[in-house]
């Protein structure tokens, strides 16, 4: 006896394209949701510049001044020892904003003769006025090591 089938070739394509659509369908909505589930680290590089700090720099002051109230600068160019460059990037994310925002903040310091001569400050366009802290205002040159080249002078 032969087994004649109730359903057509028709029948089981549409199936078939269904049930591939359905399962692609379940599996990006996995994707989605796995997706949502991870979380995103907020990335710093460079230097973080604190505005009370970069509003202590003044022109005048020494290399030596300048490295102990921002500490050492991201770049000092090879060719030219007299310009030292801050810069600090951050990409932010959160759960409202899963592409992230980004800022960039940019100090430039020129020297002539070992003393700060120029400021391109990339950083206050708005500045918050510092803190008020008379001791904060005062910037002193740290003392040298004992065992540091510049203690021998």
């Amino acid at each position: 006896m032969k087994n004649h089938s109730l359903q057509s070739p028709l029948v089981n394509t549409v199936f078939d394209v269904f049930m591939r659509t359905f399962l692609l369908g379940l599996l990006l909505a996995f994707v989605w949701l796995l997706d949502a589930c991870v979380y995103k680290l907020d990335i710093q590089q460079g230097n973080i510049m604190e505005r009370d700090k970069v509003a202590q720099i003044k022109i005048g002051q020494t290399k030596r001044q300048v490295r102990y109230i921002l500490g050492t600068p991201l770049v000092i160019d090879t060719f030219n020892q007299d310009r030292w460059d801050y810069f600090y990037s951050l990409k932010n994310y959160s759960p409202e904003n899963r592409e992230g925002t980004f800022r960039q903040e940019r100090l430039t310091l020129f020297f002539e003769k070992g003393q700060l001569s120029k400021i391109d400050n990339h950083l206050l366009e708005n500045p918050k006025p510092p803190a008020a802290n008379p001791d904060q205002e005062k910037v002193s040159e740290p003392e040298p090591a004992e065992n540091s080249p510049e203690a021998a002078q």
